[in-house]
């Protein structure tokens, strides 16, 4: 494997340590009276479950303030589409991982490659580019890391639309920021069993409170183990990790948060790439079994593993100007074995009696990612205005390197769809070799304001980012490509007395792509770039128990990464999407409903076609009511609308999804049912393209969960 200095994934952390020093030794002749300055990226909202408390049955969000818009609002505020999902609303719908927490988002496709146990493969607004953040910092892709456990974050939240002018890398359809969970000065605990359906086993853990009786230092441990079957013949989805921080906060100015998280997946490739007579069509021989695996148990493995260090430091330097500095060091690894079906085409297909020859394929990989970034904020009037002004800078660096590479089509052996024997293992014809590696390296610069007059409120922001992206070639000279980018964003909200807020915006987007596109001549890809244009109403009610959101959006992008001609292929291509989406949330004293619906009019810009693999047709229910104080009942259903894969084929009809949830609280005890695609409909979630791979949803998943607080 080539190697290359990573010197930064050091100095990135240096930097914050010399910070930290630096504000250490100002704050400590600092005024004990002043009063605390953390930002709200920062600050994570305290959870206090009790289970001999009356349930909280609030699902309001809009007045909640918003740490991924940056502009220091909440979400009514915000002249642009922002949904919150917190920890409440994840453990009462039973959310198992970070795409099922999303389910009932507008304008989210969640789960939309069907059953994984590799990722959450989630699209916004029709495209297909969702750019994933950790607490303000960028995070990996879906190949090169353990999936990010949802038991380990406070809350998620995705920005629609483009946020380049804030973040610089992000997709056009919007960003998915996920908050970690860090220490509260409040004592919690919580011990957390659950089993279900597949042989599932899973115990978890959660503590914070303070270590000191001046409250200068907090603690904060989670942890979780996973043991576990899926719907899928031998294919495990177990997991563990490990999450322990500190906070100390030397005067009241002043807080420092050092955040370490280390886990592993042991799992097998779930994905099955099943041909689409057999799954969607019926062949000969009727369907293809939703369990059925087609590689070698004894053998295949997809495993992966990540450590990671963060640092978080917030000062206060004046009663208007507070410091912020955010660091991560992350390094992870991929052990990846598989026996597949081959590359299904109109002329490669299953005999009549099912038989295929597998491919073989072999892939390790290392991924070393180092984030940074630094920012003023201050908050003043200058005349008749009120200012929420931030500037700052932030670096990007990420080295994936990949070795033991080995593609043998035709060679893993002879299988049969409908008939199962294994033991047919080809390890023998492995040679595997290496492959080019990549680096990103990004600099950023930004600035942004949120002005309000009397009852308007304008949005601008506007940012400047060099980045280089670097192909590391096995022979031959590496091949680099360097890029400027300004970016901007802007919108104009009028926030009437009676709780409407309507507001237009235009934003931006600028997404650096890491690699080639897998053809012979591995052409680097070009930087994903478009814009989104939109309109949108928002309403609170007085009482805060009604809320509205409806936005219109036209989007435009160019340079969209979208699948080849062949599996593992990739080709960049324009996008068009217009839509509306709409959500309505509505809280009585012992009911909440909330509703939500998207409209997606998607289609490649440079051909006649469809977006693959995104409904234009999204609508979700959910309900949730407090039978007494100790019993409540949840129920929702989701609708997606038909799909077609690559070139307008082959369609998907549409499907209808039912979940639900029954809970019971006594004294520090809570128990819960929760059960997802509760009549266990079998449907196809993707197919790549006619007569290529598909792949089928989830069945239905039921667990039972017994908490204890303490």
């Amino acid at each position: 494997m080539k190697q290359t200095s990573y010197t930064l994934q050091r100095t990135a952390l240096a930097l914050s340590v010399s910070a930290a020093l630096g504000i250490i030794s100002e704050t400590v002749i600092a005024q004990e009276n002043s009063s605390n300055g953390k930002t709200e990226e920062a600050t994570l909202s305290t959870l206090k479950v009790s289970a001999n408390a009356e349930k909280s049955t609030s699902i309001m969000s809009l007045d909640t303030p918003s740490s991924t818009s940056k502009f220091g609002t909440s979400v009514k505020e915000t002249p642009a589409s922002i949904s919150i999902i917190d920890q409440e609303f994840i453990r009462e719908t039973g959310a198992k991982t970070v795409d099922e927490a999303l389910l009932y988002t507008p304008g989210v496709h969640s789960g939309n490659s069907g059953f994984s146990t590799r990722a959450d493969w989630v699209t916004v607004r029709g495209v297909d580019d969702l750019v994933t953040y950790r607490d303000g910092l960028r995070s990996y892709g879906s190949g090169n890391a353990p999936r990010l456990n949802v038991y380990s974050l406070d809350r998620i939240e995705v920005l629609k639309g483009p946020s380049a002018a804030m973040y610089g890398q992000g997709g056009l359809g919007g960003i998915l920021n996920t908050t970690t969970k860090l220490p509260q000065a409040d004592s919690q605990n919580e011990v957390w069993l659950q089993v279900g359906n597949y042989n599932r086993k899973q115990a978890a853990f959660d503590s914070t409170g303070t270590l000191t009786d001046d409250g200068k230092l907090l603690y904060r441990i989670v942890g979780l183990q996973r043991d576990s079957d899926t719907q899928v013949d031998y294919v495990n989805d177990d997991s563990y990790f490990l999450a322990p921080s500190l906070t100390w906060k030397p005067t009241d100015k002043t807080s420092i948060t050092l955040h370490l998280h280390h886990q592993e997946d042991d799992s097998i490739m779930a994905e099955q790439f099943l041909p689409q007579s057999g799954t969607l069509d019926v062949s000969s021989r009727g369907k293809i079994s939703t369990n059925t695996f087609v590689g070698e148990p004894d053998w295949d493995r997809d495993d992966k593993k990540i450590t990671e260090t963060s640092l978080f430091i917030d000062h206060e330097l004046t009663d208007i100007w507070q410091l912020s500095a955010s660091a991560r060091q992350s390094e992870s690894s991929t052990t990846f074995r598989s026996h597949r079906t081959p590359f299904f085409s109109s002329n490669n297909q299953p005999d009549a009696d099912g038989n295929i020859t597998r491919i073989i394929r072999t892939l390790d990989t290392n991924s070393k990612i180092t984030n940074l970034d630094v920012h003023l904020t201050g908050t003043f009037a200058l005349g008749a205005t009120q200012h929420n002004a931030r500037v700052g800078a932030d670096y990007f660096e990420s080295l994936s390197e990949s070795d033991n590479f080995y593609l043998g089509i035709g060679k893993g052996g002879n299988f049969n769809l409908y008939e199962p024997s294994y033991g047919n293992i080809q390890s023998g014809v492995v040679s595997p070799s290496d492959l080019n590696d990549s680096e990103i390296k990004q600099t950023g610069l930004y600035v942004s304001d949120h002005i309000t007059l009397n009852n308007w409120a304008l949005s601008v922001a506007l940012r400047h980012d060099d980045y280089q992206n670097t192909q590391l070639n096995v022979s031959g000279p590496d091949e680099s490509s360097k890029e400027t980018e300004t970016t901007k964003q802007t919108g104009l909200m009028y926030n009437f007395d009676n709780g409407i807020s309507p507001y237009v915006s235009y934003a931006e987007s600028f997404t650096p792509n890491t690699g080639t596109d897998g053809t012979a001549a591995s052409n680097i890809l070009k930087p994903t770039k478009g814009e989104q244009k939109e309109l949108g109403i928002k309403y609170l009610s007085p009482k805060k128990d009604v809320e509205l959101t409806l936005a219109y959006f036209d989007i435009e992008q160019e340079n969209r990464i979208s699948d080849g001609l062949t599996s593992g292929g990739i080709t960049q291509i324009g996008a068009v999407v217009k839509g509306w989406e709409a959500e309505v949330k509505k809280a009585w004293q012992d009911f909440t409903l909330q509703a939500g619906y998207t409209d997606l009019d998607a289609q490649d810009k440079d051909a006649d076609t469809r977006i693959p693999h995104m409904p234009e047709r999204l609508a979700s229910l959910w309900g949730q009511y407090q039978l007494s104080t100790s019993v409540r009942i949840g129920a929702g259903a989701r609708y997606k609308g038909d799909i077609v894969g690559k070139g307008d084929g082959p369609l998907l009809p549409s499907v209808t999804l039912f979940d639900a949830t029954i809970g019971y609280s006594f004294e520090n005890w809570d128990f819960s049912l929760d059960a997802k695609n509760l009549a266990d409909k079998t449907y196809i979630a993707r197919c790549r393209s006619e007569n290529a791979e598909c792949y089928y949803g989830d069945r239905r998943t039921v667990t039972a969960n017994a908490r204890y607080y303490f």
